[in-house]
């Protein structure tokens, strides 16, 4: 890796399809679909400080689910290995095949086999990440289906998570968000009534957090995002009181966030935005 602040990789692709080899090699040394090898796929992964391997050269999905859900994985690190996810996901749904996005949620899959303290942090990790960085990816391309499969995994990990660990109210919060998501998918199909089912999941998880804790800005926060979404939701459905309704309970949280912190521009800017929904009624 010379002074491993970057590695290129180079895999043959299978006919027709996709490995992730290209980012998981089994070896670096015979040509085959599964190594580094031609010059047909190119991977350049930013590493944050010099390792004797990166994610492109790991074996074994017990190696790189312990990669990426590592405690000290850099963020130059987890946006190159995010960025490998999303390529093979998207080369492969390109042929119509789904491989890339297995071989993704096969990480995931791999912590979720037994339940230790090690394997639910790397667990937890790896569903953050894949909600927080990867999804996103596959957002600004518009992968629906890829985004639907990925989010329903992701969801049912933190459902597992939440449901057998000590301190549960942070994975709730990253339960919620997952229904979010969903719901924002079911939104970009037109299935609006889904879509309301989903964002009322997160909310039936954010109300009780909130009410524990009612001084945990960021809860609050996420659940006048949920209010809003709710009535985005409603809104097109023709039911224009609900609508109202939810974009109120929104605006009340956000009074309230943005008294104790008038200095936050993200909560000044939701408010207005928020002021701006109820100005349609």
């Amino acid at each position: 890796m010379g002074n491993g602040m970057s590695i290129t990789r180079k895999c043959a692709l299978p006919s027709g399809g996709t490995w992730l080899g290209s980012a998981f090699p089994r070896s670096s040394s015979t040509p085959g679909p599964h190594s580094i090898c031609s010059s047909r796929c190119r991977r350049t992964i930013p590493c944050g400080k010099p390792r004797p391997w990166c994610i492109c050269s790991l074996k074994g999905l017990a190696a790189r689910a312990e990669f990426y859900g590592g405690a000290s994985l850099s963020e130059p690190e987890l946006e190159g290995a995010t960025r490998v996810f999303a390529d093979a996901i998207l080369t492969s749904r390109q042929t119509g095949e789904v491989s890339g996005l297995d071989q993704v949620l096969s990480i995931l899959r791999a912590v979720g086999q037994t339940w230790d303290n090690r394997a639910a942090t790397a667990a937890a990790n790896i569903a953050r990440r894949l909600l927080h960085h990867l999804e996103p990816m596959l957002a600004k391309r518009s992968e629906l289906g890829s985004r639907a499969i990925l989010l329903e995994a992701v969801r049912k990990s933190f459902d597992w998570l939440s449901t057998a660990a000590r301190d549960k109210n942070p994975l709730l919060d990253y339960l919620a968000a997952a229904h979010d998501k969903i719901g924002d998918v079911h939104v970009a199909q037109g299935h609006l009534g889904t879509a309301v089912d989903s964002y009322k999941a997160s909310y039936a998880i954010l109300e009780p957090l909130v009410e524990a804790d009612p001084s945990n800005a960021q809860w609050q926060h996420h659940l006048s995002i949920v209010h809003n979404r709710i009535g985005e939701a409603y809104r097109p459905q023709g039911d224009l009181s609900a609508a109202l309704d939810s974009h109120n309970a929104a605006l009340a949280i956000l009074e309230r966030l943005t008294e104790a912190d008038s200095h936050n521009t993200e909560l000044r800017h939701d408010l207005a935005r928020t002021q701006g929904k109820i100005a349609r009624y």
